[in-house]
């Protein structure tokens, strides 16, 4: 499809020369080949991935999040009454003030399933939390230590998405 909307274009673009002896007729357009058949689909993953899986894009969303303040994608990612709301409600309180993360950033240490009995599943974590700077709007900045967090994720499958339903830890 691509290709044909290319020649469609120059072919076009060949009609509207600089000359002015008037309007030109194009050559016919020829069929396009027929398009290469789809890949295979990927093999679906194993229960024990979609789980982890699940954490890990739940990371990459607060990740997302500390650098634009867009909470959305963490917020689907966890059931409503989720205690891992406080992180979300956090960074979005932290926006709306006008104030900005600089350099956050949770690393993923280890990640390792603890029981899987669905709808139902839980892992163990550890995270690296990066140094990093609070931005206030005056143009203040308070700066964070690194430092690690191990605990639990408890997760709830809904439909087809697993959810967070719950983040406890030191």
């Amino acid at each position: 499809m691509r290709q044909l909307v290319t020649l469609v274009m120059l072919l076009a673009l060949a009609g509207c020369g600089g000359s002015s002896s008037g309007p030109k007729t194009l050559p016919p357009v020829s069929p396009s080949p027929s398009p290469s058949p789809l890949p295979s689909p990927t093999p679906s993953l194993t229960p024990e991935q979609q789980v982890l899986a699940a954490v890990r894009a739940y990371y990459a969303a607060a990740n997302a999040a500390t650098q634009t303040g867009d909470v959305s994608v963490m917020q689907s990612l966890t059931v409503p009454n989720c205690d891992c709301k406080k992180l979300a409600d956090s960074i979005r309180k932290t926006y709306a003030a006008g104030s900005r993360f600089l350099g956050a950033r949770d690393t993923i240490t280890d990640l390792k399933l603890v029981s899987l009995n669905p709808p139902a599943a839980s892992v163990a974590i550890k995270i690296h939390i990066g140094a990093y700077t609070l931005v206030k709007p005056d143009g203040t900045k308070k700066q964070y230590a690194a430092e690690s967090f191990v605990g639990g994720i408890g997760l709830i499958k809904r439909g087809s998405q697993w959810l967070l339903v719950s983040v406890r830890g030191q």
